[in-house]
C-alpha cells in the first residue's frame, strides 16, 4: 500500500526540533501542574492570560481569557459584543470531514441560547 501525498501538504513548524530544544522546560512546567492538579483555573492559566495580555497589548496590557476551544472563544467574543439570546449570527465555517478529504464552505445560521 502506498501513501497518498496531498499536493498541498506543508509543514508549518518543526515540532520535533522545538521539543528537543524545550523538552526540559516543558516537562518541568507540566510537572508543576501535575503536582498541584489545577490544570483548569490554576495559577499557570492566570500567568498565561497576563503574559498574553502584555505581549498583545504592547503599550497597555490587554485583558485576555484562556478558553478550552475555538467554539468557546467565538461564544465569548459574541457575548462581549452584546450578541445573545435570539440574535442571529451568520457564519461561513470551513467543513472538514473525519478523513480530511472533503473541504466545503457552507452558510450557517446560529442562534445563541
Amino acid at each position: 500500500m502506498t501513501d497518498k501525498v496531498h499536493p498541498f501538504k506543508m509543514q508549518f513548524i518543526d515540532i520535533k526540533a522545538i521539543h528537543q530544544k524545550s523538552s526540559s522546560q516543558i516537562d518541568a512546567a507540566v510537572a508543576i501542574i501535575f503536582d498541584h492538579g489545577r490544570y483548569i483555573d490554576g495559577p499557570q492559566v492566570y500567568e498565561l492570560e497576563a503574559t498574553l495580555g502584555e505581549f498583545l497589548g504592547r503599550t497597555k496590557p490587554l485583558d485576555c481569557v484562556a478558553v478550552a476551544s475555538g467554539t468557546m472563544a467565538l461564544e465569548v467574543a459574541l457575548r462581549a459584543l452584546g450578541i445573545g439570546s435570539g440574535d442571529e449570527v451568520i457564519t461561513t465555517p470551513l467543513y472538514l470531514d473525519q478523513h480530511g478529504s472533503d473541504h466545503r464552505t457552507c452558510w450557517r445560521k446560529a442562534h445563541l441560547r
